[in-house]
């Protein structure tokens, strides 16, 4: 009861942190509510696409066996597109130092799917 009472409080003084789904130079973080996970990108399985309930959803699942199922309302945004990007990254470690700069990092995979002029 008092660890309850003690999380309230803190919760109400600090606030329920944002949130979100955050592609970086060393990996994958999301934070859903109060927990939060950061995935590394050598430990990283391809990203998957499921069906729940007549809408995808993003897992990403890690060489341990681990997985994290990821709905889009967390990290507002078309989890086909955020599976693309991550896989990217995921597969050119090369590239990665793009993620400092979001729209650069975005750019980047964009242009390696536009169609030929």
């Amino acid at each position: 009861m008092l660890v309850g009472l003690g999380l309230l409080g803190f919760v109400l003084h600090r606030g329920v942190p944002a949130a979100g789904l955050v592609v970086e130079v060393q990996g994958v973080r999301s934070r859903t509510g109060l927990s939060a996970v950061q995935l590394k990108w050598d430990d990283l399985l391809s990203p998957v696409l499921l069906n729940r309930r007549r809408n995808s959803v993003l897992s990403l699942e890690l060489e341990s066996g681990a997985n994290f199922v990821l709905y889009p309302i967390y990290f507002g945004s078309d989890p086909v597109i955020v599976a693309e990007v991550i896989e990217y990254y995921r597969t050119h470690p090369e590239d990665r130092h793009l993620l400092a700069d979001p729209l650069a990092a975005l750019e980047r995979v964009v242009e390696l799917d536009a169609p030929p002029a």
